[in-house]
């Protein structure tokens, strides 16, 4: 993902600069905010959506917050096992793994050990249907 730079600051410390700085807690409104967002979504599709969508979903995140684009769409160059997958999508390894080889077959993805290819358009269009 390249180089990152991070900082460790005391708790009081980071609420002085909240008081004092009113865009920084604007700043750190907002990306709270939209991390709430983010999780409500997430959950709400987990708790409402067929297993399909909610793999569709997560490759589809997964490749906004971590995806290289290609000719065919994104490549993600992360290790996540059926395993890891089926966790994040609240189901089961068999069935997730099924839907995967759905996809691999249709051409939607392509997937080794290493990384996952993704046509997100293909995906997308899955999506609806739904």
């Amino acid at each position: 993902m390249g180089e990152v730079n991070y900082y460790r600051i005391a708790y009081g410390d980071f609420k002085a600069m909240m008081s004092h700085q009113a865009e920084l807690a604007w700043h750190v409104i907002e990306d709270m905010y939209a991390r709430r967002q983010r999780v409500e979504r997430k959950l709400r599709t987990i708790l409402t959506q067929p297993i399909e969508v909610r793999v569709v979903t997560t490759l589809l995140d997964l490749a906004e917050m971590f995806g290289i684009r290609c000719s065919h769409g994104y490549t993600l160059e992360i290790h996540l096992t059926q395993q890891e997958v089926a966790d994040l999508v609240g189901a089961s390894r068999s069935v997730v793994s099924t839907i995967l080889n759905d996809f691999r077959n249709r051409g939607m993805l392509d997937y080794t050990r290493d990384q996952i290819c993704i046509n997100d358009i293909a995906l997308i269009n899955i999506l609806k249907f739904y």
